[in-house]
């Protein structure tokens, strides 16, 4: 079943590879776009809303 979720990594395949600011401003235009995250945190669905405001 699709439920249309995207998933947006932040960094490449290394834990220890950190973004660079190009991507970091990438994602900012990104997550603006947002309204809202769904994520597993041990084993409970959680949804947030974002609101733009608060993206900057």
């Amino acid at each position: 079943m699709d439920y249309g979720l995207i998933q947006v990594p932040i960094a490449g395949l290394s834990p220890e590879e950190e973004p660079s600011s190009g991507q970091f401003a990438e994602l900012k235009e990104y997550a603006k776009k947002i309204i809202s995250i769904i994520f597993v945190l041990k084993r409970m669905l959680m949804i947030q809303k974002l609101w733009p405001t608060k993206l900057g």
